[in-house]
């Protein structure tokens, strides 16, 4: 296994999730924000995004880079112009939070998956509904697409993972043997393996054809929330409730664990060339290891996401959360396709994204 070196961007909150995954608190914590830079790399802000006004849970981009998709506590999604920073549509029509987005591989469709129970598509050149998947008896809080863009994959809480046709909305496949929330899914880049996460404290590997466990992965000691595979399939990163990074080994199921976190673990992503992996935590902070480096207690990069929030010209979130005016705290994290960009999601409703700079 691979040993890591960690660059740190750090807010100042303690941010709290509570069991029914999509109702937040956040309270203040000690410390000030630090900024130094190492030889390493380099990030800062480049855009900050306002128009959520509640927390944003997940992050996209589309997979030419030119567009960023966001749900959020407020029951919208949204999508941005990368380049200017401009929200060129609110997607309606969800009756409670919008936890998870997913566009297609051609990019011509975006799903997302809600607290309503339902997963939406929508046409991302008109932004309208074009099907919705009902059939769930929880929340939603994971979707993937197959690499054909003919099935829409959902996790949810009622403990099961449904596939779905794409044109007629009718479900053509049910996985079961979680015993709690799958939280995250994952599809690996040859599509052939689905990753799930779940509060049961493992993750499984599916078999695409058959819809067969292949392989379960223990080893946490609280809920596995967040999953996400490495550019070349052999990586899978997971995080949860026990504030501890893991990277596995999806060959053999060994894992490489990485610590700092002082809170749960909600975002994770791998930059595109597989270099770096990203994570968000209860904490206020967000760590990147960078995964070919031999010390994995060498600090990159700190950088403050409060500045950028205070700065904002947004609204006081108010869905789901009882953060204070002057908390904030990343929350969902993505790499744009050209790694040239990392973006979070806060507490607070701004978006931030950094332009990552390679030694």
């Amino acid at each position: 296994m691979r040993k890591f070196r960690v660059c740190l961007l750090t807010g100042s909150i303690v941010f709290g999730l509570a069991i029914s995954f999509l109702n937040y608190s956040a309270s203040a914590a000690a410390g000030s924000p630090v900024i130094a830079v190492e030889n390493v790399g380099q990030l800062s802000v480049v855009e900050t995004l306002t128009g959520h006004t509640g927390i944003v849970y997940q992050l996209r981009f589309s997979p030419d880079g030119s567009r960023l998709a966001s749900g959020g506590a407020d029951s919208t999604g949204r999508i941005w112009d990368v380049q200017s920073g401009k929200s060129v549509a609110t997607l309606t029509g969800h009756t409670s939070a919008v936890a998870i987005v997913a566009y297609s591989a051609d990019g011509k469709y975006l799903a997302s998956g809600s607290a309503d129970m339902t997963a939406r598509l929508w046409d991302t050149t008109t932004y309208q509904t074009v099907k919705t998947f009902t059939g769930h008896g929880g929340f939603i809080s994971g979707l993937a697409f197959s690499p054909d863009g003919k099935t829409v994959m959902t996790a949810s809480a009622d403990q099961t993972i449904r596939f779905w046709d794409k044109d007629s909305a009718e479900t053509t496949t049910t996985l079961t043997g979680h015993t709690g929330i799958v939280y995250s899914l994952a599809l690996s880049p040859d599509g052939k393996t689905l990753a799930s996460a779940s509060s049961d404290r493992t993750i499984r590997l599916w078999d695409i054809s058959s819809g067969q466990t292949t392989a379960t992965l223990r080893g946490g000691k609280g809920e596995v929330t967040i999953i996400a595979f490495s550019p070349d399939g052999k990586l899978l990163v997971s995080g949860g409730q026990d504030r501890l990074l893991r990277v596995w080994n999806v060959a053999d199921g060994k894992a490489a664990t990485l610590t700092g976190f002082a809170g749960a673990i909600y975002g994770v992503a791998f930059s595109p060339d597989g270099k770096l992996v990203a994570a968000s935590g209860a904490d206020g902070t967000v760590r990147l290891w960078e995964t070919g480096a031999l010390d994995a207690n060498n600090n990159l990069v700190t950088l403050s996401i409060q500045e950028a929030v205070n700065a904002a010209p947004t609204a006081v979130a108010t869905s789901g959360t009882t953060d204070s005016a002057s908390t904030a705290a990343a929350t969902g994290i993505a790499f744009s396709p050209d790694g040239t960009l990392l973006a979070a999601g806060t507490s607070k409703g701004p978006i931030l994204v950094w332009a990552v700079k390679p030694k």
